[in-house]
């Protein structure tokens, strides 16, 4: 990210853009708005981000009925939607784009004889989609994830770093074929997902809405962390570990708003059992170890013998 010219700020929000666009090669994609303190920041932070991708997988949509809007109809998933805006008026005639779960609706409206008529236009299929603004009610938010753009001086960098090379931006495309072969491969979480869900809940009950995206994201740095795991190109699925979940949820709280909303990763840590009281893993972002000990370790089963007991 630093090498295609961002700012320290800008390489976070870059990342996040990345990351969303990965979880669209699953079968429920994460949707993501990035709040601008600067006019076209997302549109900019979206085109950075693409130059990781194959050419034809980013596409930009607008509720105007257009070529870009057919060629995305035809083929839906996988792709990378990006909508600079949600609702259009030309010659007295509106035209919006509404979206939930996996479905993106087109709505044109007319006025004929003396009455609005709409026509709906709907396109079903799993992909990304960023966008600057979120036009519909908080029930309609699952898998929405938020960056905020803050305030920040830019400065020249001391470190002068090449840019990207065409070679080198071909292997990054190459990186998003496998994973898009390896996406095809189910995700198994857990027996103890319900631990962190709970965490969460507990703590507010708001957080409820947040969960399609907290397993979005999990499900997504499992799908790249498998490279990682040795044998995982031949197996038929993949397994969910703790270290996938803890690499999202580091990744996420330096990105996402509603990373506020996850359970504490050393919470999960000390109830979800198994073997082992210690696990190491590579921060997402600052490239730095982290640890997680169990606090309490869990006491050892003990049996009483059936000859000890007082009705023998």
């Amino acid at each position: 990210m630093r090498r295609l010219g961002l700012t320290a700020q800008e390489e976070k929000l870059a990342l996040g853009v990345y990351f969303v666009a990965i979880s669209g090669l699953q079968p429920f994609p994460l949707r993501l708005q990035v709040q601008e303190r600067t006019e076209g920041t997302t549109n900019y932070l979206v085109r950075k981000g693409s130059k990781f991708l194959p050419p034809d997988i980013t596409i930009t949509i607008s509720p105007i009925r257009d070529e870009n809007w057919t060629k995305f109809a035809k083929e839906p998933d996988r792709k990378v939607v990006f909508i600079p805006e949600w609702a259009v008026e030309r010659n007295g005639e509106t035209a919006r784009l509404d979206i939930k779960s996996n479905q993106i609706r087109r709505i044109s409206s007319e006025r004929s004889e003396g009455r609005v008529v709409e026509h709906w236009d709907e396109v079903q299929g799993a992909f990304s989609c960023i966008t600057v603004d979120r036009p519909f009610e908080l029930a309609q938010q699952s898998r929405w994830l938020t960056m905020r753009q803050k305030e920040e001086q830019r400065k020249a960098s001391t470190i002068k770093l090449p840019p990207l090379s065409d070679h080198e931006l071909e292997q990054w495309r190459t990186v998003h074929r496998l994973l898009k072969k390896r996406a095809r491969v189910p995700i198994f979480l857990p027996e103890w997902t319900q631990i962190p869900i709970e965490l969460m809940c507990d703590r507010d009950i708001r957080a409820a809405r947040h969960v399609p995206a907290y397993l979005q994201t999990w499900q997504t740095m499992c799908l790249i962390r498998s490279f990682q795991t040795p044998g995982a190109d031949k197996s038929e699925v993949l397994h969910a570990k703790f270290e996938d979940l803890a690499s999202a949820t580091l990744l996420a709280k330096k990105i996402f708003r509603e990373a506020g909303w996850f359970p504490s990763l050393q919470k999960v840590f000390d109830r979800i059992g198994g073997d082992g009281n210690r696990t190491t893993l590579i921060h997402p972002i600052s490239g730095k170890p982290v640890v997680y000990e169990r606090s309490q370790k869990q006491p050892p089963i003990s049996y009483e013998s059936l000859l000890d007991w007082d009705g023998v």
